[in-house]
């Protein structure tokens, strides 16, 4: 009883989907008993069969349910074997291929077994001529479904028509090749494939220039080249970008390695506009996978080296691959409460898809996750732009942004962004942040000779006073050592009473002076996170991240308390001690800090070159910095620093600011207009124009992509609105003014005409159509609205 099996004609559509092509071939399937043969016994039934000299005998093994099925790379090499195989004389020596011949080295080049068709199953079909005329048709398709036979069996499809036509089945399952060496002809593979892998090769170079072994590809060429090499990896790159640059020569070494396997390839994406939006590409290094079989490309998570990718692409395109389940969990606005609100820690990150820091973090995240595992510490993630309550109710300013949750308490994350330090670093914060001290041996080992020590005395864990200092202990647990007793012997030992509760910052000896307390008390009432901190008469070894609520004098030296350079150290500290004493009942925090190891506080005020032994800067409490001059205060620090105060205090110093050269033509033949931290004010605060501002940083990905759209809307608005400015402002060389708050890059904001001292962030797509939304609504001088508030 036949079978009829539909082959419908397919071609690749622009997302690698298939479309019907609009052809149909109906092949038939005979059923015989022959198709329950082991492959063994068929290996041996072809042989024997091949030598019988009648064509019949060979055609009616074909039909009786043997078909050649062969697995090669793609189907082009193994059109190009069975050319080789056809031309000249070569296919006398191929029984299976040609009728008539009488020989048995077919089987040591291909496979001999069954064929049973499956429903939804892609395959190609090729018919070959027996009369040496090389490929005279080919078909790709899928099976649409199948009829089973009286025995339950199906055997191979063949052209009954003519009995000079025979039907090679190549099966395209697994659809992408072993990454293992090729096996050669009596190992039983398809001959000389290493040469067919070549000859491909050259065919794809002919047609696709190559740079270092990895393909070229346009927006042109770009489908074309995924037809023909349907698993492939394709790298989206920015010439500027340093990441890519960097991953250059690694992925070089991958594609020669992979050179007869899966083809590399790559798309300048700053050029190729249409192909980076087509495939959502947002930050550089992009790297995608196309697999054979699948509508859409994988997105590349593995390590950017050579062995990396090789690696990566080995699993990945193995036939059982089956991505593993992700350990990051996925947080919502329905489920988030109730995930971080009952355990004792949780990581989540707040991400956008398109963010490219995101994705660089992703794999290192993962990883941690699977490790953190073990130890109870689950990691999740939210995507911010899809759950946008959640990220404005953690003030989520850019990504990723990482945040700590303690039963539900919320803690910034300030670790390191690579797997290992994700691990390391919440270890230490699932451990507690203020260790309990069961004797005083074991608090007097506890406390530090080198800074500062917090002790909570409790007569039990609970009251506020106790529940304040853990709060406290939580949020300072990365500057100060903090512990607990409980015990009242330990507290008599330090002269304190455990009734009520107490707690204590202890002073090393190092920090010892006359003008200070070796160790304070803190009020009951006050003994909360933001009073843990250095008291204002205390001089530690500090910078500025120490300050809470007092400006902060900073001297700057050699400050080194080992052995051999204490004396000097302490010399330095003892005269800013004196100066501090004065100081006492003034809102000032003093501190001395190693010039070499805060020498970037030092540099972005212009005092790393300044040649003193000592430099000072003052850290107001509304973040604005004021430094020493050093061609105004010479080197007598005592005289000078008293001086340099009572100039902040009286008005008389202008704080710091970071800016580029005001430029001669601020838009230099561009439509966007410069802005630089000294004209910031004078343009942006001019009442008569709505400002819109990009603050960008020269290296980021998505500020030199969405560079083209910025300045196509201001072309456009330009020519159209006499009363808006489009801007730029870089700023990783301007301080940002403090009412604009920039975490990210790209960050926009809007400065209407009228509310320049609340300035709108934008927060839509970056596309013309939100823009253009977004400033209209808005606008207050352009878009029509100053003629209309006239008229009111």
């Amino acid at each position: 009883m036949g079978a009829n099996v539909r082959v419908v004609q397919t071609t690749s559509d622009a997302n690698g989907g298939s479309a019907n092509g609009g052809v149909e071939t109906v092949l038939t399937t005979a059923a015989t008993p022959s198709t329950a043969h082991s492959k063994e016994q068929l290996q041996q039934q072809s042989g024997q069969s091949s030598k019988k000299s009648s064509t019949h005998s060979h055609h009616q093994q074909v039909a009786d349910g043997v078909a050649t099925l062969a697995k090669f790379a793609n189907f082009s090499l193994a059109k190009r074997f069975l050319q080789q195989k056809l031309a000249g004389g070569e296919c006398k020596a191929s029984a299976d291929f040609v009728e008539g011949e009488n020989t048995t080295e077919t089987t040591n080049s291909m496979e001999t077994i069954p064929f049973s068709p499956v429903a939804g199953q892609h395959f190609s079909v090729a018919s070959v001529k027996a009369d040496n005329r090389p490929w005279s048709n080919s078909v790709n398709g899928r099976i649409e479904g199948t009829e089973s036979s009286d025995s339950g069996k199906q055997s191979a499809m063949t052209k009954r028509s003519s009995i000079s036509y025979h039907f090679i089945f190549i099966d395209l399952l697994p659809k992408v090749p072993s990454l293992s060496p090729p096996l050669n002809g009596a190992n039983g593979d398809i001959g000389n494939s290493a040469e067919g892998d070549e000859d491909l090769r050259n065919e794809l170079e002919e047609e696709f220039p190559l740079e270092d072994g990895v393909f070229v590809l346009k927006d042109s060429t770009f489908d074309s080249f995924i037809a023909k090499n349907p698993t492939a990896l394709v790298e989206f790159y920015a010439p500027w970008c340093g990441h890519c640059k960097q991953l250059a020569p690694e992925y070089a070494k991958a594609a020669a390695e992979l050179a007869q396997t899966v083809p590399l390839a790559k798309v300048d994406a700053a050029v190729e506009t249409q192909l980076a939006e087509r495939f959502k590409v947002q930050g550089y290094p992009t790297i995608k996978l196309w697999k054979e079989g699948q509508t859409e490309p994988t997105d590349f998570d593995g390590e950017r080296d050579a062995q990396g990718i090789v690696h990566w692409l080995k699993i990945r395109i193995d036939p059982n691959y089956k991505p593993p389940p992700e350990e990051v969990l996925t947080l919502t606005l329905e489920t988030f409460d109730d995930f971080v609100g009952d355990k004792p820690i949780v990581l989540v990150e707040f991400y956008a898809p398109w963010c490219g820091h995101c994705k660089q973090l992703a794999p290192e995240y993962e990883k941690a996750a699977k490790r953190l595992k073990t130890h109870g510490i689950p990691l999740a993630k939210v995507d911010a732009t899809e759950e946008k309550k959640l990220s404005e109710a953690y003030a989520v300013q850019g990504f990723p942004t990482l945040k700590i949750f303690r039963n539900g308490r919320r803690f910034d994350y300030n670790g390191p962004r690579e797997a290992e330090g994700i691990v390391s670093y919440m270890l230490n914060q699932a451990k507690p942040a203020a260790n309990r001290l069961n004797s005083v041996k074991e608090a007097h080992k506890f406390m530090s000779s080198s800074d500062v020590t917090i002790i909570g005395f409790f007569p039990s864990e609970s009251g506020a006073l106790y529940e304040a200092f853990v709060d406290a202990a939580e949020r300072t647990r990365d500057d100060f050592l903090v512990g607990y007793a409980l015990d009242s012997s330990i507290a008599q030992h330090f002269d304190t009473k455990i009734d009520g509760g107490r707690v204590i910052l202890f002073q090393p000896e190092i920090f010892h002076s006359e003008y200070e307390p070796k160790r304070r008390i803190f009020p009951k009432a006050t003994a909360t996170g933001e009073e843990l901190s250095l008291p204002s008469s205390s001089i530690g070894k500090s910078g500025q991240e120490t300050v809470q609520k007092n400006s902060q004098v900073a001297v700057y030296y050699n400050v080194d308390f080992s052995l051999a350079y204490r004396d000097g150290t302490q010399y330095w500290r003892k005269k800013v001690l004196g100066i501090a004493n004065k100081y006492k009942k003034q809102k000032y925090h003093f501190a001395v800090a190693d010039e070499e190891e805060f020498s970037q506080e030092l540099n972005s005020v212009g005092l790393g070159t300044s040649g003193l032994e000592q430099n000072v800067i003052v850290f107001g409490v509304d973040g604005k910095k004021y430094p020493m001059d050093p061609e105004k205060y010479d080197e007598n620090l005592e005289d000078n620093l008293v001086s340099f105060l009572k100039d902040i205090g009286q008005g008389k110093m202008k704080p710091f600011v970071k800016s580029q050269s005001v430029p001669k033509d601020d838009k230099n033949g561009s439509p966007v207009r410069t802005l630089v931290a000294e004209n910031f004010a004078k343009i942006v605060n001019d009442e008569a124009n709505d400002v819109l501002i990009e603050f960008y940083a020269p290296w980021c990905g998505h500020c030199n992509s969405f560079e083209p759209k910025y300045k196509q809307f201001a072309a456009k608005h330009n020519r159209e609105e006499r009363n808006l400015i489009v801007a730029k402002f870089d700023a990783t060389e301007n301080d940002v003014p403090e009412k604009y708050a920039v975490e990210g890059f790209p960050t926009i904001y809007f400065a209407p005409s009228g509310k320049k001292d609340k300035p709108i962030k934008y927060s839509g797509n970056r596309d013309l159509e939100d823009l253009t939304k977004f400033v209209k609504k808005h606008a207050v001088a352009s878009f029509g609205k100053k003629n209309e508030r006239e008229e009111l």
